[in-house]
């Protein structure tokens, strides 16, 4: 007659195997958990910036009047600083962007946004829409059209500089997110 032998428990080498094997999965979790969480935030800031812009074009070519005793209608434009932006207004439609409309919006910590292509003009980087078409236009004093190529604004986590999403401005005042 055979004698059955049952372990009681685990051996220390077994023990560490099962250890080894969970640490690594909890380090994948946790890389796949940071990439959708950056992600999660570049998202949403770029929902916050077309959300601004789209929300500047709609005012102008609604008409819409935010200036104190203003007797004609305003344009509406945005000011682009690499952590924030603000939705502002231009009393005269001279692309000069006299005045904050809404408080300025900071964009999530893991973001920032590149204005390379944007011009500067009284201390912003920004466009603004004209009355009637909505066509985006720079700031300055040309109230020049937009280059045929538009304006791009490209937002890019600061935690993954992999991560970006571009927004484009196009010359009619279409925003595209690419």
């Amino acid at each position: 007659m055979m004698k059955l032998h049952h372990n009681k428990g685990m051996s220390i080498l077994e023990l560490l195997i099962v250890i080894g094997v969970m640490g690594m999965l909890a380090a994948m979790s946790f890389v796949a958990f940071r990439s959708f969480f950056n992600n999660q935030e570049l998202n949403a800031a770029t929902e916050q910036v077309v959300a601004i812009l789209r929300s500047a074009r709609t005012y102008t070519l609604s008409s819409r009047n935010d200036s104190a005793g203003a007797t004609t209608s305003t344009c509406y434009g945005v000011a682009v600083t690499p952590s924030n932006i603000t939705l502002m207004f231009d009393d005269s439609c001279n692309c000069s962007l006299d005045s904050v409309v809404s408080t300025t919006q900071s964009l999530p910590g893991g973001t920032y946004i590149s204005i390379e292509t944007f011009p500067t003009y009284g201390g912003y980087d920004g466009l603004s829409f004209q009355r009637i078409t909505g066509n985006a236009q720079d700031i300055g004093s040309s109230c020049a059209s937009l280059p045929a190529g538009g304006r791009i604004l490209i937002l890019t986590s600061r935690r993954n500089i992999s991560m970006a999403k571009v927004i484009k401005i196009t010359p009619l005042g279409n925003i595209e997110v690419q």
